[in-house]
């Protein structure tokens, strides 16, 4: 069965950041933002690509990331603009643990088209929370 926006590009976009999330590949991830790109996150103040970059390589040392599910519910194109409205369900297991911490729930992401007409993420704001088991 095809995956809604699957023939997107920005589903590809995503695919990737995914993948190199679970790889800890920095280089792939800095190439999918912009320079001005902002994470939001509950309970946190704004988090600037620098902070996100810095934070995500201190967190990769002492944790495996791993998608266990994540879909594009709904994607609107305007210009250079568009916006994503996603489900991502993630595991975080400590290294050195079998026991993994899952986060699940509704990510709303931005992005930019460049003038080489890559798209490039501007502003993520993500509602994740853990699940109990």
């Amino acid at each position: 069965m095809a995956k809604p926006f699957e023939n997107h590009p920005i589903y590809s976009l995503m695919q990737t950041w995914h993948h190199a999330s679970g790889q800890g590949d920095l280089d792939i991830i800095q190439s999918l933002m912009a320079e001005d790109a902002i994470f939001l996150v509950a309970d946190h103040p704004p988090i600037t690509r620098d902070d996100f970059l810095q934070s995500f390589s201190a967190i990769r040392q002492s944790v495996q990331l791993s998608i266990v599910d994540w879909h594009i519910n709904a994607l609107e194109e305007s210009g250079n603009l568009l916006y994503c409205q996603s489900y991502l369900h993630l595991a975080i297991t400590p290294k050195g643990s079998a026991q993994a911490i899952e986060r699940k729930g509704p990510v709303l992401s931005v992005f930019r088209k460049t003038a080489a007409g890559q798209w490039v993420l501007i502003r993520d704001a993500n509602f994740l929370s853990t699940v109990d088991h």
